[in-house]
């Protein structure tokens, strides 16, 4: 595959970037450790943590199988409140035996309510991002949820999030650079901003705003919430919007907007929730197209276990009008997945049994089991 337009700066400004977010947060943190042992009014404090997912793999295509042990996730954590109303995160990734870099912000608390962060952080549109991994059903986002996310969720840029103290409503926007994590920028992207806005409101009709769609293998507090969420990008190449018609990103730019709607209900044993998407896409010498995707998905508690059956049915059909009817990447794929979860320690130690079954041109299935650690 040919990409063009490589630079100099483009081969090692990732890099730069990349070891600059991690020295601001680095000096940031023994800064804050100091001052959490001093005498005085503000009382800093600097925590840690990680996680850990341990995986097992097995995948068969037709006419083929294989399998493969593999280290999922493996999270670095590290926050500080280095004034009364600041805060600093860093979060470094080790999965892929190199160091990368997942959230690198500075928080800074206006009011009771109100809050702007400054650096790499989710970008806040759909629910399957605005649930952290750790706290998922599945170990994977749903076929439509990788589709219409932001690709690892995260963005640089700035936002504001707005909250009321009971946790019943929340509303989040930013404008960010539009090229994703700055550790997966590579030879391959431009080096010019993708222009992204972004703007995530949800509301709790019933109980409190949930931190998870399901149960954690027991009863659960009755909820009913919704969400919505809009984003758009000018001349933007986070993804190839040819569907595959061209293979050089620099020609494959597009002008796009997206929207999202969901839902969570939960009640005694039982939690179940969907979201629907859409996307119009306006990409450079091509015709303009919609995507539309759908997930649901169902959680029900075994009493006395801790075990959680799970089910989800996914949709998602790229190019709804055959507007490119000759890309190779247009048409309607479907995925359903189900297993079961068992939670030692809510979701802070979990183990969990994944079937996926893909119908698409290239239909097959895969099964995972997964032990998470969360420290």
């Amino acid at each position: 595959m040919h990409y063009s337009r490589k630079s100099l700066f483009r081969r090692n400004g990732n890099k730069t970037l990349t070891a600059i977010t991690v020295a601001i947060a680095a000096t940031a943190l023994p800064v804050a450790a100091e001052a959490a042992t001093s005498d005085t009014a503000h009382e800093p404090s600097v925590s840690l943590g990680g996680l850990i997912q341990g995986r097992y793999t097995y995948e068969y295509h037709p006419g083929e199988h294989r399998d493969q042990f593999s280290l999922r996730r493996a999270w670095l954590d590290a926050r500080a409140d280095i004034a009364p109303d600041t805060a600093v995160r860093l979060q470094l990734d080790t999965s892929n035996g190199d160091v990368g870099v997942r959230d690198a912000w500075l928080n800074y608390q206006l009011n009771d309510t109100a809050s702007t962060r400054l650096g790499q952080q989710v970008v806040p549109f759909g629910l399957p991002r605005s649930i952290g991994s750790p706290n998922r059903l599945f170990t994977e986002l749903s076929l439509a949820g990788s589709h219409f996310e932001v690709p690892q969720g995260r963005d640089v840029g700035v936002s504001m999030a707005a909250s009321d103290q009971e946790n019943r409503w929340q509303i989040s926007g930013g404008v960010f650079d539009g090229r994703g994590r700055i550790d997966r920028r590579d030879d391959s992207r431009p080096d010019n901003p993708g222009r992204l806005a972004s703007l995530r409101g949800s509301y709790a009709l019933i109980g409190e705003l949930p931190g998870h769609a399901g149960t954690e293998g027991r009863s659960v507090e009755p909820t009913l919430s919704f969400g919505a969420g809009a984003k758009a990008a000018n001349r933007n190449h986070l993804r190839d919007w040819s569907l595959g018609l061209i293979d050089d990103i620099e020609c494959c730019r597009a002008n796009w907007q997206a929207t999202t709607v969901d839902f969570i209900v939960r009640y005694g044993f039982t939690a179940v929730s969907g979201a629907a998407f859409k996307r119009w896409t306006s990409p450079d010498n091509f015709s303009r197209y919609q995507d539309r995707g759908l997930e649901v998905q169902l959680a029900q508690a075994l009493p006395g276990t801790n075990l959680e059956a799970v089910a989800r049915h996914s949709s998602l059909h790229r190019d709804t009008d055959n507007d490119l009817d000759q890309a190779p990447e247009a048409g309607r794929d479907k995925e359903w997945s189900a297993g079961v979860n068992l939670y030692h320690e809510g979701n802070q130690r979990k183990t969990q049994l994944i079937a996926t079954s893909r119908d698409s041109e290239e239909a097959h299935w895969e099964a995972q089991l997964q032990h998470q650690v969360r420290f």
